[in-house]
């Protein structure tokens, strides 16, 4: 079956419910492989991929049933961006009576790892029979269920515009895949601000700049808080591996579950971060996005991982009573961008604007 008849199958079949109860059928769109609908399911044998075209936001459920023998992967990515969050399954032995979920980040350019985990589905796995999935993904956290059970989650760095795709590869012959009642549920935005950082908040920010450990106080011209929002006008030192530049914004939050935040991409592939600093004056990274993009788009950012207590030391937190974990309440917030590496634009310039901490 060549894929112009089967992505009419694929898009007549398969269910996606996007805002609310609303089916889009032809959402789906077939980019490899042979794929065939039989009972009611998306079905291959062959290597293939098929990508869900209309984009779910960053804050969403994805449902589905899944019998299967071989490897097939689930992710969410940025096309210009080159980097995937995957949730996969891999059969562990050649029985294939137990199997590995994966989920991981990986930079498709460099290879760089940037998350890596994995669970065993044990004895939840049997062979030809139906399996019920259920990931929430809401911002830069995701949650993977399997028949009912939570099985991992993880903190990955934030896309603002990710895609679904299902991409199977059989791992020997006799292996296929088949999908069913496959559903794409927006989780409701957030409503209620617990603060909202308007024009009269950005005018106090402080811009700084970092090169190594180092962080001096930057030229007052390359940050404009003139207009609607803020301007940070950035102009890194050649060939640098890292160098920053950050807006300091006073922000009094007694309590907040997500951070909401409109940035203007400029394309360059630099790192527009945010950090929150708490109570006890310990700094957290709670987002790392690459400008891959040109033009306005809003972010999340969920706060909940980095409010558990943590064994292992990270990165991402410093300072402070440096416990790991972040401390209401909030009492400012880092906004800024830094060199990706060598090979990214050195001057540009980001806007970012209004910034909401919400419950």
């Amino acid at each position: 079956m060549r894929h112009s008849l089967l992505m009419l199958g694929v898009l007549m079949s398969i269910k996606t419910v996007l805002n609310g109860a609303v089916d889009l059928p032809l959402s789906w769109k077939v980019e490899s492989g042979e794929w065939r609908i039989e009972g009611g399911s998306l079905e291959t044998e062959q290597p293939g991929l098929v990508v869900l075209q209309q984009r779910p936001g960053v804050r969403f459920e994805v449902e589905f049933e899944m019998n299967y023998r071989g490897g097939v992967t689930f992710f969410l990515d940025q096309d210009q961006q080159n980097v995937f969050r995957v949730l996969s399954y891999h059969p562990s032995n050649r029985s294939k009576e137990d199997g590995i979920f994966y989920l991981s980040e990986v930079d498709a350019k460099s290879g760089e790892i940037f998350v890596d985990k994995h669970v065993k589905t044990d004895s939840d796995f049997r062979p030809d029979v139906f399996h019920k999935v259920r990931a929430r993904y809401d911002c830069s956290g995701i949650a993977v269920y399997f028949n009912g059970n939570l099985k991992e989650t993880a903190q990955f760095r934030i896309d603002p515009d990710p895609r679904l795709a299902i991409d199977f590869k059989p791992v020997e012959k006799g292996d296929y895949l088949k999908i069913r009642n496959f559903t794409v549920t927006p989780l409701e935005d957030d409503k209620n601000a617990v603060l909202s950082l308007v024009s009269k908040n950005y005018e106090t920010a402080q811009l700084f700049a970092a090169h190594g450990r180092e962080i001096r106080t930057a030229p007052k011209e390359r940050l404009d808080t003139s207009g609607e929002g803020v301007a940070i006008k950035y102009a890194f030192g050649t060939g640098r591996e890292f160098e920053g530049g950050f807006a300091r914004i006073p922000a009094e939050v007694a309590q907040c579950a997500r951070i909401w935040i409109e940035v203007e991409g400029d394309g360059s592939g630099n790192l527009f971060f945010l950090t929150v600093i708490d109570r006890d004056g310990e700094h957290h990274l709670v987002a790392e996005i690459p400008l891959r993009w040109e033009g306005w788009r809003k972010v999340g950012v969920n706060l909940g991982p980095f409010l558990e207590l943590r064994k292992e030391r990270t990165r991402k937190h410093w300072g402070g009573n440096e416990n790991q974990r972040l401390d209401f309440p909030v009492t400012a917030l880092d906004v800024g961008v830094a060199r990706q590496n060598s090979r990214t634009r050195d001057v540009g310039t980001v806007h970012f604007r209004n910034i909401r901490f919400v419950n």
